[in-house]
C-alpha cells in the first residue's frame, strides 16, 4: 500500500468505525485488516498530525487522534454527495470573481476550494458553477465572499459556446466510466457481502475509490449530466451496501476497539 492510499486509509478508518477519535492502538487495530503494519501506520501518524490532517488531543502514551476541521469538512461534503436530491434546477448559475490582489499561495488555495464546489474557470479571474441546490450554492458564494473578498452574481449564462466550454470542463464521460466501474464491483458486492472482518475490510477497500470519486463529484443538477446516471446509481448501491457491511462487521469492530485487543495492539 502506497503512502497515499495509507493517508486515505487513516481516514477512512474514522469514517468506517463511526469513532469521532480513535488512539494509536485502535488505529493500528484496525489497519491490520488491510495489511498496515504498525509501524507505517505510526509514522503516518505523525505526518498527518505535522501537515494538518489530523489533529491529537490528550497526554503522550494516550493520545487520540480525530481528522482537523478541514479534513472533516470534506468527509461531511462527500458523506451528502451520496445523498440523493430532489431540487430541480431553474437554469441559473452562479458566478464568482476572486480579487485581482491575492497573493499565490492563498489563489491557489482558493483555486482548489473552488474547484471542490463544483466550479470551473469562465474567463480569467471568473468561475462558474450551476446555482443547485440554490441555498446551498448562495451559501458558498457568501462564504467565500466573505473569507476572500471577492464577488459573485447569480443569474443566465448568455450564449451556448459558454455553457458547452463549461459543461466540457467538467469531463462528465470520464466520470461516468469510473462511476460504472465502480457500481459493478458494488453490485457484486451486494449479491454476496462478506461478514466480520472480511466485511469491514471491503468496507475499507472500496470506500477508497467511492471516496475519490466523489471528492471529484462537480455537484451538477440531473439536467446537465442527460443520460449518463451510473454517479447517481452507484450512489444508491453504495449506501445500501455500507449499510450491510455495517450490520455485517458491527461485532467484529466492537470486539476489535475492546480494551484486550487495544493492549495487544499496544505492545505490537
Amino acid at each position: 500500500m502506497n503512502a497515499e492510499s495509507t493517508r486515505a486509509l487513516v481516514i477512512g478508518l474514522f469514517v468506517v468505525s463511526l469513532r469521532a477519535s480513535l488512539s494509536a492502538a485502535e488505529l493500528i487495530a484496525l489497519a491490520a485488516c488491510r495489511g498496515v503494519s504498525s509501524s507505517n501506520l505510526k509514522s503516518h501518524l505523525t505526518r498527518m498530525v505535522a501537515d494538518g490532517s489530523l489533529v491529537r488531543s490528550g497526554q503522550p502514551r494516550s493520545f487520540r487522534y480525530a481528522p482537523s476541521r478541514s479534513r472533516g469538512f470534506v468527509i461531511d461534503s462527500i458523506r451528502s454527495r451520496l445523498q440523493p436530491r430532489c431540487e430541480s434546477w431553474d437554469g441559473a448559475w452562479l458566478v464568482f470573481t476572486l480579487p485581482r490582489n491575492l497573493e499565490r499561495a492563498v489563489r491557489l488555495r482558493m483555486l482548489r476550494r473552488l474547484r471542490f464546489r463544483g466550479f470551473r474557470q469562465l474567463s480569467a479571474g471568473s468561475f462558474a458553477r450551476p446555482a443547485w441546490p440554490k441555498a446551498w450554492a448562495r451559501l458558498q458564494a457568501e462564504k467565500l465572499s466573505t473569507e476572500m473578498g471577492g464577488a459573485f452574481v447569480i443569474g443566465r449564462l448568455e450564449g451556448e459556446r459558454a455553457v458547452g466550454a463549461l459543461l466540457q470542463s467538467y469531463a462528465l464521460p470520464a466520470i461516468e466510466r469510473r462511476a460504472a466501474r465502480l457500481l459493478e464491483r458494488t453490485e457484486r458486492a451486494l449479491a454476496a457481502p462478506p461478514i466480520g472482518e472480511r466485511a469491514f475490510a471491503l468496507r475499507l477497500e472500496l470506500g477508497e475509490p467511492v471516496a475519490r470519486l466523489f471528492s471529484d463529484d462537480p455537484l451538477l443538477p440531473p439536467e446537465l449530466w442527460g443520460e449518463l446516471r451510473s454517479l447517481e446509481q452507484l450512489a444508491a448501491a453504495f449506501r445500501k451496501l455500507e449499510a450491510v457491511l455495517e450490520r455485517a462487521s458491527r461485532a467484529f469492530l466492537d470486539g476489535l476497539l475492546s480494551e484486550p485487543a487495544r493492549s495487544r495492539a499496544r505492545s505490537a
